[in-house]
């Protein structure tokens, strides 16, 4: 995984483009507004636990890793703890509290510095410290904490 890519998936392809390069169908799973809906593999494959795509205007904006097995180059993923994001991103990743009540539920926001990515983010969802998610992809819907909003 990287700034802008989940294995062959690259935020900013259609839904054909994608289909195309990960050679397997994507659904439709969740919709939350008609110009926004998640999109997953089949669960028979068994991917649908690994990733989901957010996708408006049929382009990838977004790209969520909900399991274990997919991590970024610096080998962080779900399961790792804020201070190895830390450790991994330095001083470009920014800590912010959740907008919600949970207690101890926070993000870590890598920000690159090279100006080319500058409307990228990677953005990892901690509990207690824990990363529990995490996701690439284009401002405004990468900074989404709702999903679909």
């Amino acid at each position: 995984m990287s700034l802008r890519r989940v294995g062959p998936y690259l935020v900013g392809m259609t839904v054909e483009e994608a289909v195309t390069e990960g050679g397997l169908p994507l659904f439709v799973q969740e919709s939350a507004d008609p110009p926004c809906a998640y999109y997953t593999h089949d669960p028979a494959t068994g991917l649908d636990q690994q990733v989901e795509f957010m996708v408006q205007a049929n382009r990838i904006r977004r790209i969520d890793v909900i399991g274990e097995v997919v991590k970024t180059r610096s080998g962080v993923g779900n399961g790792s703890s804020e201070s190895e994001v830390i450790g991994a991103y330095g001083d470009a990743v920014v800590l912010s509290r959740a907008e919600t009540d949970i207690s101890g539920h926070d993000f870590v926001t890598y920000v690159p510095l090279d100006d080319a990515d500058a409307d990228y983010r990677l953005r990892f969802e901690t509990f207690d410290n824990v990363v529990t998610s995490f996701w690439v992809g284009e401002i405004p819907n990468v900074e989404w904490v709702n999903r679909c909003r």
